[in-house]
């Protein structure tokens, strides 16, 4: 009788990644990076909480219910959230923001699979530091906004633009990535404040896989 061979499916090796972000630039951005770095060896979701941008507590709530999920049946073999963290300061919330993240990377089940991307003040930072490398505190999105503008002229915060903007900002990618490297791994002084960007560890994962 012929031996049957068993053939393990192709979706089977695939890795499933989970993408949370706040609003349309932030979705369209990660839209076209995942173009670039993605390969048939992973699939790759993005869920944008639209209008929700303040409401972190409830994203926190989702990405638990996630983990309580038997380990054998997580749907998400990565999680990332990208947030901007100007509505946290603003409103005054950082300090129950950070307690809740660490509770959240505390739980086995985030170990390597759980990662938060955030930037200070928001996503234009990162464009900015295509262009230039500064750590300088911004206190809202509106001065990120205003300091890009002096660099990429066309920018704009509408989803038209937004579509656009990741192959804007491309030729520049390296730079970015070495400037954000170099702020985040800088030795800091205690509640030092400063302007930041975590995008390239996105970027990075993602390439690494």
């Amino acid at each position: 009788m012929r031996k049957r061979k068993y053939v393990r499916s192709k979706r089977a090796f695939k890795k499933s990644i989970l993408i949370i972000c706040d609003g349309i630039t932030e979705k369209h951005y990660i839209e076209s990076m995942k173009k670039e770095v993605n390969t048939q060896n992973y699939s790759i979701r993005i869920e944008p909480k639209l209008g929700r941008s303040d409401a972190f507590e409830k994203v926190f709530e989702d990405i638990e219910d996630i983990m309580d999920t038997p380990k054998d049946e997580l749907p998400y073999d990565l999680i990332f959230y990208v947030r901007d963290m100007d509505t946290c300061y603003r409103q005054k919330k950082i300090t129950a923001y950070k307690k809740l993240k660490k509770r959240l990377l505390s739980r086995p089940e985030a170990k390597n699979r759980l990662f938060f991307i955030e930037s200070r003040p928001c996503i234009e930072f990162w464009f900015l530091l295509h262009f230039i490398k500064t750590d300088r505190l911004f206190n809202s999105c509106s001065e990120a906004e205003k300091q890009l503008l002096s660099y990429l002229t066309n920018y704009e915060k509408t989803e038209q633009y937004a579509r656009t903007v990741y192959h804007d900002l491309r030729p520049h990618l390296q730079m970015a990535l070495d400037n954000a490297d170099e702020i985040n791994s800088k030795t800091r002084q205690r509640e030092e404040q400063y302007s930041y960007s975590e995008i390239n560890e996105l970027y990075q994962k993602l390439c690494a896989l």
